[in-house]
């Protein structure tokens, strides 16, 4: 396999590797929105469940009469407010970049607990009749199965292969160890550490170690620079 060179002697990766690297973050980006889709649906209708099941069993309540007018405004209202939702874990990453759990988790209440507060205005300022049961149920139902929804999705996409990345860390000493370690210990950032390659080796093209050829050798398909500050310096045509 032939790498590129380009004029300025810098090592082009190949074009192979990257197009895997796109259909694997294609997938992840694509599936992980879906499962977060599918977790807000279910948490607006099981919410809605559990109002019909607490007012008619223990209230004695015609709930589902009392919602047939407002139905389709809060479905409208609910789906607007999840699409500002899933925006909103875009921009912050969750579904392109490697995202430690606690920290997505952190700002799925957040953001599910700021919208309810919207919501709740909206309803407020409309003045018309919505269960307050199911106004909070779907937002909590959601803090919980969008998480859940989650590990699932990451636990069929490891299992498929699709989920952790083989990736290769250059660097030597404490910032590619710790590098390694920050990796390895959070399987839900998506990258799977197979190796540590030191940085004189990929200097040294005439022994064979460039990127597409190290990559085959080790089984990687995603190389992380580690490199500390002396490092940088030396080796800052890598």
């Amino acid at each position: 396999m032939d790498d590129a060179k380009p004029s300025d002697g810098r090592i082009e990766p190949d074009p192979r590797f990257r197009s895997r690297l796109q259909v694997a973050y294609g997938l992840r980006l694509a599936i992980g929105l879906a499962s977060d889709i599918l977790a807000f649906v279910l948490a607006f209708f099981l919410a809605l469940l559990v109002g019909v099941i607490v007012n008619q069993l223990f209230l004695e309540n015609t709930y589902v009469d009392g919602i047939t007018g407002t139905f389709e405004w809060r479905t409208l209202q609910f789906t607007v407010l999840a699409a500002v939702a899933l925006f909103v874990f875009f921009v912050l990453g969750h579904y392109r970049l490697p995202v430690p759990v606690w920290t997505a988790y952190c700002h799925v209440v957040l953001v599910c607990l700021i919208l309810l507060l919207a919501e709740g205005f909206l309803v407020y300022a409309a003045k018309y009749h919505l269960s307050r049961l199911w106004l909070v149920n779907s937002w909590l139902l959601a803090t919980g199965l969008i998480p859940l929804g989650r590990a699932v999705t990451r636990r069929i996409l490891d299992q498929m292969g699709l989920w952790r990345i083989p990736s290769l860390v250059v660097g030597t000493g404490e910032v590619a160890e710790h590098v390694r370690q920050a990796f390895s210990a959070d399987p839900a950032l998506g990258y799977e550490i197979v190796g540590v390659v030191p940085p004189a080796s990929m200097a040294a093209p005439q022994d064979g170690q460039l990127w597409g050829q190290l990559c085959e050798k080790r089984g990687g398909r995603f190389i992380i620079l580690a490199l500390s500050a002396e490092e940088m310096i030396v080796y800052s045509d890598l």
